[in-house]
């Protein structure tokens, strides 16, 4: 993205922020309260239109383009009010994920049964190994309503990635999650990584952001602060000063 701002009224929330992704990298958008991580994530899936600036995918400038058309490029994620189906199994909110993957039209029950029929059976095998590899095997068929916070969250990651998508924007995935989800949830994205998938993931906490990530970048009051790996970012004197803190550069060290 190019010198991507976005406003709200009078509040700026991101301003001139330009920045990019290689295919297959971990990126980590970290900042405090209110920098603008997630109106970035925002803008880029298409919620927001953005103010000024471009945003780039696949070598296609894409943001005049709505939600829907870049799903469909490959554009996936997750949400921080994780918006699931309550009343839905946590297998029927996985298999809308995949909704649109799906290439039969409206009069396709009509008038091409066979193919509608195989297309649901190969979404539900899809969504039933995400279910699997979240490991909510179990919880499958209970409404998400009856589960626990760590596993609706894992069913918010599952439905995402239901979307097959190349860029998965993660939105605070691991808030609320206790240490043993946490660690589980680390083992997954490194997963993801691993199969190519690129991430950008918002995040507050620091050790599993230090842990998984190939590059960092800090936002403040919507401006862009700070970019590296996670060692430079551990020890910017300005990132420390305005979001990691003095504690944690002492217990670092």
């Amino acid at each position: 993205m190019e010198a991507v701002s976005k406003s709200f009224g009078g509040l700026t929330a991101i301003n001139e922020v330009g920045f990019g992704l290689e295919n297959g990298e971990l990126v980590s958008l970290i900042g405090p309260n209110g920098a603008g991580k997630t109106t970035m994530l925002n803008v880029i899936m298409g919620v927001y239109p953005v103010d000024r600036g471009k945003i780039f995918f696949k070598g296609q400038q894409i943001e005049s383009l709505p939600c829907y058309a870049r799903s469909g490029l490959g554009i996936s994620r997750t949400f921080q009010l994780l918006k699931l189906f309550n009343g839905l199994t946590a297998l029927d909110n996985v298999k809308i994920g995949a909704h649109h993957l799906m290439t039969q039209g409206i009069i396709s029950p009509f008038f091409q049964r066979t193919l509608v029929k195989r297309e649901e059976t190969e979404v539900a095998h899809r969504a039933m190994e995400l279910v699997h590899f979240v490991g909510l095997e179990n919880c499958a068929n209970s409404k998400v309503q009856n589960l626990s916070y760590g596993q609706q969250k894992f069913v918010g990651l599952a439905r995402a990635l239901a979307g097959e998508p190349d860029l998965l924007l993660l939105d605070e995935v691991g808030s609320g999650l206790n240490t043993y989800e946490t660690d589980v949830l680390k083992e997954k994205l490194r997963v993801i990584h691993k199969k190519g998938i690129t991430i950008l993931l918002v995040e507050h906490d620091m050790h599993l952001v230090m842990d998984i990530s190939d590059r960092i970048i800090v936002l403040d009051q919507g401006s862009k602060i700070s970019e590296g790996s996670p060692r430079m970012i551990s020890a910017d004197p300005k990132v420390i000063e305005v979001y990691l803190g003095k504690s944690y550069e002492l217990a670092k060290g």
